[in-house]
Order: structure tokens, then C-alpha cells, then sequence
């Protein structure tokens, strides 16, 4: 079955079907290009449809922010110039700072010199501290020197301190009996400190437990030995 073709024909202003032996009629190249200013779609020398190249120039490529290393080179195209900096101004000025330039190709140097250190200065003044300096090699050095606690050495020498004195055999006793009708509780002489040795004995009176004396001075001498390790 075949179709007739209609047309518009403006001198009715209607549409009609194409009569036998006409010719279709020919709408510009022009009339099929939208008018949007981004469209790239024009006419060629022939006036039919044509795209011309996309022509896109270096520089439209590059942002303006600074500092920026991508430029335009000779030739148009895009071109890294080669990062060049002060060497100087990559370097601390803290005074502790052991980074130096080196003179020989201006890179980052830290030289063994530098870094020497006294390791006495690394070692607590506390009093208590077995860390010395070794006089052989001047490193940190634990002495074997066993840690000795005298018990008179926990002895308090405040005046109303009269409870605690030493016995016959060198260790720690409780000497006054407090009365049956003592109205205050024993724990209220008694430090919370972690480390207190003084406690309560199974007749509620204060009592210093040796053993955890004794278990004291055993887990001071294992850390002794470890650092002797």
C-alpha cells in the first residue's frame, strides 16, 4: 500500500496531500540548527550541516590559582616547569632541629654528630632511681646492687607515732593495745595509699603484714633484673 506524502502549503495556509509529479519541498539547513550559543552545529561552504573541529587552547585548560606549575609551552601544549625551592626554607627553626642543607648538592642532611646526646640527661634525679650512666660505655646501667629496705626505715618519727617501734628479731610490731571501748574505727588510721602495708589483723586491731612486705621487695627485685636484661 503505498502512502501519499503531505505537505504544508502556504499559499492556503493548510496541509495537503503532495500531487503526482511535485517535488518535495526543500526547508534551509539553517531551519534544523538550534539558535543556543553553545551549539557548535553550523552550515558549510555548501550550505548543508556541518561541526567544525573542536579547537581547545592550552591556556583555557590551565587554573589561575597560585602557585600553579602547569604553563603553556613553546608549542601550545601543556608543560610541568620543574619544581624549584629553597632547600633552607623546608627547615625548622626550632633550635632542637638537627636538619642542615648539605653543602655538597643542597639536600636534607642529618649527621651522625648531631645526634649525640648525654645519657645523663636521660636519667631521672630521683633519689630511688638504680638507672647510672656505665662508666665503661657511658650507656644506661641498672647496678646489682640488691634494694634493701631496713624496716626502721618505714618508722614514722612523729611524735605520737607510739603504736610502731622495731622488735627483738628487727621487724615491725604493734606495741600498745587499743582499749576495749575505743570509740573510733582502726581503718581510720589507716592510709588508703596502694601502698600501705599497715592493715587490719583477725582480732581488728592494726597489723603490718610481712608478707606483703616480703612480696614487695621480691617484685622490686624482678624489675630490677629486667632492666639489668
Amino acid at each position: 500500500m503505498a502512502f501519499t506524502p503531505v505537505i504544508h502549503d502556504p499559499g492556503i495556509d493548510q496541509y495537503r496531500p503532495l500531487a503526482d509529479g511535485e517535488d518535495l519541498p526543500c526547508c534551509p539547513a539553517t531551519d534544523l540548527i538550534s539558535g543556543d550559543d553553545d551549539n557548535q552545529l553550523t552550515t558549510g561552504n555548501d550550505d548543508l550541516l556541518y561541526v567544525p573541529p573542536c579547537k581547545v587552547e592550552a591556556t583555557d585548560l590551565i587554573s589561575e590559582d597560585t602557585p600553579n606549575l602547569i604553563v603553556e609551552g613553546s608549542d601550545g601544549k601543556l608543560l610541568v616547569k620543574g619544581c624549584d625551592f629553597d632547600v633552607d626554607a623546608l627547615i625548622s627553626e626550632n633550635p632542637r632541629n638537627i636538619l642542615v642543607p648539605d653543602l655538597n648538592d643542597g639536600k636534607l642532611l642529618v649527621t651522625p654528630d648531631s645526634c649525640q646526646f648525654d645519657v645523663a640527661d636521660m636519667i631521672s634525679p630521683n633519689p630511688d632511681n638504680l638507672l647510672t650512666p656505665d662508666l665503661f660505655d657511658g650507656k644506661l646501667f641498672a647496678a646489682k646492687t640488691p634494694c634493701v629496705i631496713h624496716p626502721d626505715e618505714l618508722l614514722s618519727d612523729d611524735p605520737d607515732n607510739d603504736w610502731l617501734e622495731l622488735g627483738t628479731d628487727g621487724k615491725l610490731k604493734v606495741t600498745q593495745r587499743l582499749p576495749e571501748t575505743c570509740e573510733f574505727d582502726c581503718l581510720d588510721f589507716i592510709s588508703g595509699d596502694a601502698n600501705n602495708l599497715l592493715g587490719i589483723g583477725t582480732d581488728g586491731l592494726l597489723s603490718v603484714h610481712l608478707t606483703d612486705l616480703l612480696n614487695r621487695l621480691a617484685d622490686l627485685e624482678s624489675r630490677v633484673a629486667t632492666l639489668e636484661n
